[in-house]
C-alpha cells in the first residue's frame, strides 16, 4: 500500500457506503477489488473501522420531503385573493408542519431523569460502586429505559494489539451523534490481554428498544447485543462491573480491563 492508495481511497469510503452499490462494483471489478483489499488492511480497519459497502443506493429521503414541501409557498398568495374563509385550511397547514422533536421525546414520562443521574454518578469518584449503583437500581425505570450488553465481533487480525483495539473503540464512540447523549449512557471497555482483546460494554437507552440513532451507526451492526434485566443478579453485577470499571485495575468476567471510556 502506498500514500497514493490512501489519498485516493479514503475520500471514496463514504461513496461506497451510500452510493456505489453492487451494480456499480460489478461493472468495475478491478477497482472494486482494490477498494475492498484496502479496507481489509489491519491499519485501515484500526482507523476507519469495519466499513460495510452498500448493496443498494441509499435514497435521500430527507431531500424528497423538502421537494414535496417546496410548492407550499407558491400556493400561499392565491389564498389571499380568495374571499374570507373559516381558517380551516390554515389549521391544516399548521398540523402538517413537522414537530422537529426526537421520537424519544414523545415517549410517556418517566420517573428516572437521566441527566440528573449522569451528573450524580460521574462525580461520585470511588463511590460509584456503592452509592452510585444503589441510586441507579432504586430509581431505574424499566418502562422508560432499557439496558443492553454489547460485544464487538472481531475480524481476523483484530484484537491483537492494544493500540489498534483502542483506536477501534474510540473511533466507534467518535462516530456517535452528540445529541444522542441526551438519551443514552454507557461505558465501553477493552478486556483481556494481547493478542486476545475484546471490546464490550453496557448501554442504557431511552425507550424499551434500541433507538434508531444507534441502529444507524455504521459500526453498530458489528456488535452482538443482549438485553439485560435488573431483576437478575448476574445482570445487575454486569452493569455495575462495567459502569464502575477502572483501567488496569478492574476485572470483568475474569478479564482485565485494559482501557475504558464513558459515553455520557
Amino acid at each position: 500500500m502506498t500514500v497514493a492508495d490512501i489519498y485516493v481511497a479514503v475520500p471514496l469510503v463514504q461513496l461506497f457506503q451510500t452510493t456505489l452499490d453492487n451494480g456499480f462494483r460489478k461493472a468495475v471489478p478491478n477497482f472494486s477489488s482494490w477498494i475492498e483489499a484496502f479496507l481489509k488492511v489491519p491499519e485501515v480497519v484500526a482507523r476507519l473501522g469495519n466499513v460495510k459497502l452498500c448493496s443498494k443506493v441509499i435514497k435521500p429521503t430527507l431531500n424528497e420531503k423538502k421537494k414535496e414541501e417546496a410548492p407550499k409557498p407558491v400556493a400561499a398568495p392565491k389564498k389571499a385573493e380568495k374571499p374570507a374563509t373559516t381558517g380551516e385550511d390554515d389549521d391544516d397547514e399548521v398540523e402538517k408542519k413537522p414537530s422537529g422533536k426526537n421520537p424519544l421525546d414523545l415517549l410517556p414520562p418517566t420517573k428516572f431523569i437521566l441527566p440528573e443521574f449522569k451528573t450524580f454518578f460521574v462525580n461520585l469518584g470511588d463511590k460509584k460502586a456503592t452509592d452510585g449503583m444503589t441510586n441507579f437500581f432504586e430509581n431505574y425505570d424499566p418502562e422508560g429505559y432499557s439496558l443492553w450488553y454489547t460485544r464487538y465481533e472481531k475480524y481476523d487480525g483484530e484484537g491483537v494489539l492494544l493500540y489498534q483495539t483502542s483506536n477501534l473503540m474510540n473511533g466507534f464512540l467518535q462516530r456517535m451523534d452528540d445529541k444522542f447523549r441526551n438519551y443514552s449512557f454507557s461505558l465501553l471497555a477493552i478486556l483481556g490481554e494481547e493478542p486476545s482483546l475484546d471490546i464490550e460494554g453496557v448501554w442504557l437507552f431511552r425507550g424499551k428498544t434500541i433507538p434508531q440513532e444507534m441502529l444507524d451507526h455504521p459500526q453498530f451492526e458489528y456488535y452482538t447485543k443482549r438485553e439485560l434485566d435488573v431483576k437478575k443478579e448476574e445482570d445487575r453485577k454486569l452493569i455495575s462491573d462495567f459502569w464502575c470499571a477502572k483501567a488496569e485495575v478492574s476485572t470483568i468476567n475474569g478479564l482485565k480491563v485494559q482501557e475504558c471510556k464513558m459515553f455520557k
